[in-house]
């Protein structure tokens, strides 16, 4: 558990999220959890390829109908989608990483890498 001296010890931001014996997973995982926001401000650093696999409940062609709203029952779209890289949309809940469609999308992302190594 996280003591009083060391909450005391860190910005009052993160003060919130150290209060009763640190942060829950959830908590982590918050878009307004100071540590995420000041990580997704990092670059990424020259060379380094992104790959993204994002599930949608409704399918890739949900970001482009009205009224459907895009998420993976528990992350949004918006909160996962990085605006750089490769990208994979999946229909797909939360779980998206154990979609077929989704595991070859990074194998053959895995492939394409290490040809050119």
């Amino acid at each position: 558990p996280v003591t009083d001296e060391q909450v005391l010890a860190v910005t009052p931001e993160m003060r919130a999220f150290l209060m009763g014996g640190g942060p829950t997973s959830v908590q982590a995982l918050s878009p307004r959890h100071p540590l995420l926001q000041a990580m997704a401000d990092l670059p990424v650093a020259p060379g380094v390829e992104t790959v993204s696999v994002i599930g949608v409940r409704g399918g890739p062609d949900c970001l482009a109908r009205p009224g459907c709203v895009a998420t993976d029952g528990v992350v949004p779209y918006e909160s996962a989608h990085l605006g750089f890289g490769a990208e994979k949309i999946v229909r797909s809940g939360h779980g998206s990483y154990d979609d077929p469609e989704a595991v070859e999308f990074l194998l053959s992302a895995l492939r394409d890498w290490g040809r050119r190594q």
